[in-house]
């Protein structure tokens, strides 16, 4: 992680880890949506996992863009030891904008503590780069990139005031 610690998960603040899919194969017989991670983008989103569980977070929810390299990304994270106590599968996520992915977020369960969504390139890094940052915001958002939003309100409110980005990291395997 960079610049800041996780909030506290004890506090009032939600949490959303948005989640940029690991490196992918660059083409599929079976089309864009069917590309699977390479060994590096999983190990990178492993990576990922081990590092967000490291900083404390642990997930209700899991929101996963139906292609294939999520839900790939999501299964190494999970390898990681990044559990949910449930997993979403969302079509609209794929190709989506960023107003798909706050809609995703919206649908958590109001007693969900913390979401984590796996999209892509550009909605996830869009998303984070709408809310206010409290870190310095990365450059680039290459594969395995996760950002950690706090929001002080209900789902349904997601992003209002005082919901910012906190800490950016990436998943990189030894």
């Amino acid at each position: 992680m960079t610049t800041q610690q996780t909030p506290d998960l004890d506090s009032d603040l939600r949490l959303v880890v948005v989640m940029r899919h690991g490196e992918a194969q660059s083409s599929s017989d079976t089309g864009d949506e069917g590309r699977e991670l390479t060994a590096r983008g999983r190990a990178d989103a492993e990576a990922a996992g081990r590092r967000l569980v490291e900083e404390g977070v642990r997930a209700d929810v899991a929101i996963v863009s139906s292609a294939t390299r999520t839900r790939q990304t999501w299964e190494a994270m999970a390898g990681g030891g990044l559990a949910a106590g449930d997993v979403w599968i969302d079509r609209a996520l794929y190709n989506g904008e960023v107003a798909d992915l706050v809609e995703a977020v919206r649908a958590a369960p109001e007693q969900a503590r913390v979401v984590v969504l796996v999209g892509h390139s550009p909605s996830v890094p869009d998303l984070a780069s709408e809310v206010e940052a409290h870190c310095e915001r990365p450059s680039t958002w290459p594969p395995a990139t996760f950002g950690v939003i706090s929001h002080p309100g209900q789902w349904s409110d997601f992003p209002g005031d005082g919901t910012v980005l906190v800490t950016w990291g990436e998943g990189r395997a030894s």
